[in-house]
């Protein structure tokens, strides 16, 4: 689903691939979270489009209240830390709006924010800041 229909081609395929695979996920998420959360967590890897991450990340959302994994909880959010500052300024902005949904992965986010306010201050690359700043603002949201 996300490799052949969450594509940037087709922007309205894109919105129905999202919405269907959060259907699919609204079924099955109690009793499959982890299993579910491990195959999105690839997509959020440097290889896959801007718009198949954001997919990902979206359909991660009603996961993240029943998952038990927390090494996996660490990589999504090691992944999610990584990905924001280096992205599209649209990819960015879109992290920002669903990082409320999957902060559950991050264990401490206080620190995960003190952190991100930290590297604001001390980047002197324009992207990055922006990535960081975005991804502050979804987290104070």
């Amino acid at each position: 689903l996300l490799e052949n229909y969450c594509i940037d081609t087709y922007p309205n395929l894109l919105e129905r691939g999202t919405e269907t695979g959060i259907q699919l996920i609204n079924a099955h998420r109690k009793e499959q979270s982890d299993s579910i959360l491990a195959v999105l967590s690839k997509y959020l890897d440097k290889r896959h489009s801007p718009q198949t991450k954001l997919a990902a990340l979206t359909m991660m959302g009603p996961c993240a209240p029943y998952f038990t994994d927390k090494e996996l909880a660490k990589t999504i959010s090691e992944k999610i830390l990584i990905m924001a500052p280096s992205a599209l300024e649209s990819l960015q902005k879109n992290i920002a709006r669903q990082i409320s949904l999957v902060l559950k992965f991050f264990a401490d986010p206080f620190r995960v924010a003190d952190g991100l306010l930290k590297a604001i201050l001390s980047s002197t690359d324009i992207n990055k800041i922006r990535g960081n700043c975005y991804l502050l603002a979804g987290i104070l949201v």
